[in-house]
């Protein structure tokens, strides 16, 4: 563990991807909530080029989290993890490829953390933890995780968060974050989708429109990610052991949402309200999903339209944030209008057809 007084060392899995990189620039923050002698990446890519982080202590160590030995030698001094790391998945990947990135590799990384005396550990987890494909309504933190989830990538975080929770004790403490669908700069989910379809030419949103779900900007996911890792560091165990969502603004549906973003960017979409009901692509992506499926021995592809994912927006999905406030302190960072401009702006420059 580092004695010198300079700060924590942090180790963060994903440190290169999309809420990876939102962690370092809060980091590099001008009051930032933690201020680390040393910020290990553990990535098979290194962290892409960003003047905003170019001041940090990083040191990117290039590895697998499968890799017991790779995970071991990261975690070796670190005071704080951040595991961010995941294969997100909608359908398209092999259930045990999910379930040894999700959840295998989570046990790796609790027995490393164990046996280095890692003092601290923050699990990113996912709201599909609790999906079953049926409405979740005002949901807290109490919502019963489901025996049996409609997706390997739920299976694989529910079973992830148990390992998690379990390893909480007098040497590790732990903590769960479920943040709602994140958006924001390097969006490679939604945002980045929406925009292709809309550049396409033809933009069709899916369902009746009257479906609301829950979004977060990846700011403010970044900036609750260091508070929860901060009050536990610091010895604050109200959150120890714990599971929270993390939400920053109310429920309204998926498209009305992010399509501010896609406006504000100057994104033309066409036509202006076609909406087409899930069950009418229930088939489509059921197809897609065989397709991909039965070509993985000689090509992969992902599609983009999955029937998880169709289950998903067709779906009433609304949660309540109040307890991360309560015990570690999280409030937006960020206001909506101003995440949506932030978002906007890097979409302008960003986005798809540009370099």
């Amino acid at each position: 563990m580092n004695s010198s007084g300079a700060g924590p060392i942090i180790l963060i899995t994903g440190g290169s991807g999309f809420l990876g990189r939102a962690v370092l620039r809060e980091l590099a923050a001008t009051s930032p909530v933690l201020s680390p002698c040393e910020i290990r990446i553990l990535d098979l890519r290194p962290p892409p080029p960003d003047p905003e982080i170019a001041g940090l202590p990083i040191v990117w160590m290039k590895g697998d989290i499968c890799d017991p030995a790779a995970v071991a030698t990261a975690v070796r001094g670190v005071d704080i993890v951040l595991h961010a790391a995941a294969l997100v998945d909608w359908g398209t990947h092999p259930a045990a490829m999910v379930r040894q990135v999700n959840t295998t590799a989570v046990q790796t990384m609790v027995d490393a953390c164990i046996a280095e005396k890692v003092r601290t550990l923050v699990y990113t987890s996912s709201l599909d933890a609790i999906f079953t494909g049926k409405p979740i309504v005002d949901a807290d933190e109490d919502w019963p995780v489901p025996k049996s989830s409609s997706s390997n990538y739920g299976k694989s975080k529910a079973a992830a968060e148990q390992i998690v929770r379990g390893a909480n004790g007098k040497e590790l403490s732990t903590v769960v974050l479920r943040p709602s669908g994140i958006y924001g700069e390097w969006d490679p989910y939604h945002i980045s989708n929406l925009a292709a379809q809309a550049k396409s030419g033809f933009y069709a949103r899916i369902g009746n429109g009257r479906t609301r779900c829950m979004h977060i900007y990846v700011g403010n996911a970044a900036h609750a990610h260091l508070l929860a890792a901060k009050a536990l560091h610091e010895g604050n165990r109200a959150s120890a052991g714990k599971v929270y969502f993390l939400v920053d603004s109310p429920p309204k549906n998926f498209f009305v949402f992010l399509e501010r973003i896609l406006e504000k960017a100057g994104v033309r979409i066409w036509p202006k309200n076609l909406w087409i009901p899930g069950w009418v692509l229930y088939p489509f992506a059921l197809a897609a999903e065989a397709a991909a499926f039965f070509l993985r021995p000689v090509v992969r592809i992902h599609p983009k339209l999955s029937r998880f994912a169709i289950s998903y927006i067709c779906n009433d999905f609304t949660l309540k944030g109040d307890r991360a406030a309560a015990d570690f302190g999280f409030l937006p960072k960020y206001t909506e209008d101003a995440a949506v401009e932030r978002s906007a702006a890097w979409l302008r420059t960003h986005g798809p057809g540009r370099p």
